[in-house]
């Protein structure tokens, strides 16, 4: 088992950070990219963030999968993930410590 600290998120205004153990850096990253993906589905049709329906609205798309295309593309340009790998012991103090 490997620990790691894993930050997701968009606009640099809104970044979740929290451990997690799994059994490798890739599935790090992967849980890292879902938090950041979640946190860009939670502003979608707010602050500019466009939602699948909105790309229809403004003539953008002609129907969901094309919509949902543009949505994702818009995502995946926008968030921003990342996992650090830390220590067991570092790992214990942090859930200890609630620091994250």
């Amino acid at each position: 088992m490997k620990y790691f600290i894993i930050r997701g998120g968009c606009f640099n205004i809104d970044e979740d950070e929290s451990v997690t153990a799994t059994i490798d850096h890739n599935a790090a990253v992967n849980e890292a990219y879902e938090m950041a993906c979640e946190s860009y589905d939670s502003y979608a049709g707010l602050h500019g963030i466009m939602s699948e329906e909105d790309y229809i609205e403004e003539g953008e798309a002609e129907n969901f999968d094309e919509a949902w295309e543009l949505y994702r593309e818009d995502r995946e340009s926008t968030v921003e993930y990342e996992a650090i790998e830390i220590t067991a012991e570092e790992y214990k103090t942090y859930l200890e410590e609630g620091i994250l």
